[in-house]
């Protein structure tokens, strides 16, 4: 597989899903979180990925690392990952 950077990944998860193809998505974000573990855009992002798929303890995992201090509005999006 070819090493793409954190903005090409994110570029083709986007595309993935405008294709309606979750698992890519998914595939996609979690090889840019890899690259970027404290990125909370890709962690927000792949959170909300997950829960399009039905898949909310994921997405409360992933998510949990985005609120941990960095922004209210995050914050507000755990919270309600957690309430799912």
């Amino acid at each position: 597989m070819a090493n793409y950077s954190v903005k090409e990944l994110t570029r083709l998860a986007k595309r993935c899903l405008d294709e309606q193809d979750i698992d890519g998505a998914i595939q996609f974000y979690s090889q840019a979180l890899q690259l970027e573990p404290n990125n909370t855009k890709i962690m927000d992002a792949l959170g909300e990925v997950f829960l399009e798929a039905g898949m909310p303890d994921q997405a409360r995992e992933v998510r949990s690392g985005c609120c941990l201090g960095y922004s209210a509005i995050g914050y507000h999006l755990y919270r309600f990952v957690l309430s799912v």
